[in-house]
């Protein structure tokens, strides 16, 4: 199983691809609160436009949790065209974009919701994603 969080998700398929051709298949893909891998979308940037719309411009407008030099959004993706090649599931868990979660659902993913769960922090926090994670896997 491949996990991405973030911004880490569109290079999913790339490190997937990579595993095959070390004779290592992935067993599934799991995303965290990320924007999706998807064919002819170049860029972060070009990810963020295509899947969040409004919303992109409703997080831009609050200031980044942590800064990002400009060339990490408009840096080239690699994309495997054969992706996925495994299951995939996705975890929203609020503090990522709403709108990847509807689009892993029209895509047939199963979505774990735990957007309306109480903030997680500390030990706990990292023990109930971890159970979440597993739950996740459980539904592919």
């Amino acid at each position: 199983m491949l996990a991405a969080w973030g911004a880490a998700g569109p290079l999913l398929p790339q490190i997937g691809a990579a595993r095959r051709a070390a004779h290592r298949p992935v067993a599934g893909y799991l995303l965290v609160d990320s924007l999706l891998p998807q064919p002819g979308s170049r860029t972060r940037e070009d990810l963020r436009a295509a899947q969040l719309g409004d919303e992109a411009a409703e997080r831009d407008a609050a200031p980044p949790a942590r800064e990002s030099p400009p060339e990490f959004y408009t840096e080239q993706l690699p994309m495997a065209a054969d992706w996925p090649d495994a299951p995939c599931g996705y975890l929203n868990t609020g503090a990522g974009p709403a709108a990847c979660a509807r689009l892993a659902r029209m895509r047939g993913w199963p979505v774990l919701d735990r957007s309306e769960a109480a903030p997680r922090t500390g030990g706990a926090g990292a023990a109930a994603l971890a159970d979440d994670l597993l739950e996740l896997v459980g539904m592919l």
